[in-house]
């Protein structure tokens, strides 16, 4: 073989020399419709949490033209068995089921008790302790924290809503799972198409 010969030019392929236009097309339009229904869900997480923020008042009715009538188990269920692209956003609230703490409930929230990481790293706020301004210049207070808390571990275990998203991603309609918990509980369900916005304890 002749080491110094040059390979042959690779042909540039046109998909649509095999592929119909009215099929690429009908991909454009699915595309372009889980868009609009991905950005409807970031609204409407957007208004919780408005709601949230403002002292805990109820959420918003959903809207006349909204795709699930009452925020019912059963009705979110029923429209569910009709879905075939599934995006599912999960926070915090998804594993305190699991024993892992959220950031803000009262008492129980990690934000209520880290009083000794805020004296000893003569920190302002407990805010100040997950950061991004305090870990890039000193990532100590949160590796402390994180030592801490030891999990994912033998008694920390997936939650029933963690095993649901695995449901949604057996039965092929999980289209994503963004997530920002760093637990990687979801990770361990063995879910495909998960997507993690922050790093995770293995990082």
């Amino acid at each position: 073989m002749d080491e110094n010969k040059e390979p042959p030019e690779r042909e540039e392929v046109n998909v649509n020399d095999y592929v119909p236009g009215s099929a690429l097309a009908a991909v454009d339009a699915k595309i372009a419709h889980i868009d609009a229904l991905f950005k409807n869900l970031l609204k409407s997480a957007a208004r919780a949490l408005v709601s949230e923020m403002r002292g805990g008042l109820p959420p918003p009715e959903p809207s006349q033209d909204s795709l699930i009538p009452e925020a019912t188990f059963e009705a979110i269920s029923s429209h569910l068995k009709k879905c075939k692209n599934v995006i599912v956003l999960t926070g915090a609230g998804i594993s305190t089921a699991a024993g892992i703490p959220d950031f803000r409930t009262p008492g129980s929230g990690l934000y209520d008790n880290v009083g000794d990481y805020i004296k000893r790293y003569n920190l302002s706020s407990a805010q100040q302790l997950f950061s991004y301004e305090l870990f890039t210049h000193d990532p100590e207070p949160f590796y402390a924290l994180a030592r801490e808390l030891k999990y994912p571990g033998e008694s920390v275990c997936p939650t029933l809503a963690h095993y649901f998203i695995k449901l949604l991603s057996d039965k092929n309609v999980l289209l994503r799972n963004y997530t920002q918990n760093i637990d990687m509980l979801q990770s361990i369900t063995g879910t495909f198409y998960l997507l993690n916005m922050n790093p995770n304890v293995f990082s």
